[in-house]
């Protein structure tokens, strides 16, 4: 199940494995992303396993033969495809995939077999008359991001602090401006419905470029906002597929370390060092009560979540409010 795929960004044909849910979701991480934006930083151990299907690692290159996948050097000092692979340890489902740039598989496919690209950045543009801001405007080139795309984790800061997002009903995305700078974006509300045309069509999945990029800590307000918003316009049986590998994930992580504690105390009472055992039952009976809090605050939210679900599911962010608040 240790899956490699060549895949490329926005629409993507890839092999159907096995998947846990519905629909594929092919999550990149980029290898630039464990260092990057300092304490924002997002290193593989932080990923959550359970949002994505897929995880691929971007970019592999291809050698001079023109045959062989390599991996970069920065990743093999990084130690990046283990770290990202350990990420199995709490989803065995996890499909390890490894992103090669440039190049995409050249077929046809059916509509279940499309994988939709859903960006986590904006891109901005300097516009030529400042006063001329609608969609279409004369442009001058790229603006302030170079043509690189602004993260979505600093876009919402912006909104946050009073910048007005405009909507292209025909698009059904957002866009602000700045003095002369027009950026397009994605927002909380527009990566739902792209997620909601993937599922009323049928198609095979999301394609989400790139993790770091989302609101991963929670700055902005909820931790993985845009992510959690794909999840729930894929459908509310996808929540709940969700939260239900989590909560068992969090709950098996426990009882491997009451296992693991119970054989240490049996190994301290047999060569008899009393010290060692008693710690070590002082460690087991914690990890006992950590098990039973968790059961309860689990259960309280599987009830909230059931309830949600029966009424129609997490409500779609509205037009008339920003996508970001203080």
């Amino acid at each position: 199940m240790n899956t490699i795929i060549l895949a490329s960004l926005l629409v993507l044909l890839v092999s159907l494995t096995e998947i846990h849910g519905e629909f594929i979701k092919m999550c990149y991480y980029s290898a630039w992303a464990a260092y990057r934006d300092g304490d924002q930083a997002l290193k593989p151990e932080d990923v959550d396993a359970h949002h994505c299907t897929h995880l691929a690692l971007a970019y592999g290159t291809i050698d001079a033969s023109g045959k062989r996948v390599k991996f970069p050097d920065v990743f093999e000092d990084m130690h990046l495809p283990e770290r990202m692979n350990s990420l199995r340890d709490h989803n065995e489902d996890l499909n390890m995939v490894l992103s090669v740039g440039g190049w995409m598989m050249d077929s046809e496919a059916w509509s279940n077999m499309l994988v939709l690209g859903i960006p986590y950045y904006g891109r901005s543009f300097r516009l030529q008359n400042p006063n001329m801001t609608m969609p279409g405007a004369p442009a001058l080139g790229p603006g302030s991001d170079g043509g690189e795309g602004i993260p979505v984790n600093k876009i919402c800061h912006l909104i946050r602090g009073g910048v007005q997002e405009q909507y292209i009903p025909e698009q059904k995305v957002p866009y602000f401006v700045m003095g002369d700078e027009w950026v397009g974006f994605d927002n909380l509300r527009s990566v739902r419905e792209k997620a909601m045309l993937v599922a009323s069509n049928h198609l095979g999945g999301v394609a989400l470029w790139t993790l770091d990029q989302d609101d991963h800590r929670g700055v902005c307000g909820e931790k993985w906002s845009i992510t959690f918003e794909v999840i729930h316009g894929l459908g509310r049986a996808e929540y709940v597929d969700y939260v239900a590998a989590k909560q068992e994930s969090l709950r098996t992580l426990i009882n491997h370390k009451i296992v693991h504690t119970s054989k240490e105390i049996g190994y301290y009472s047999d060569v008899q060092n009393s010290t060692m055992a008693a710690r070590k039952e002082a460690e087991l009976e914690q990890l006992q009560n950590d098990l039973a809090t968790l059961q309860d605050q689990q259960q309280k939210q599987w009830m909230q979540v059931q309830r949600s679900a029966t009424l129609g599911g997490k409500a779609i962010p509205p037009l008339d409010q920003p996508s970001w608040k203080l």
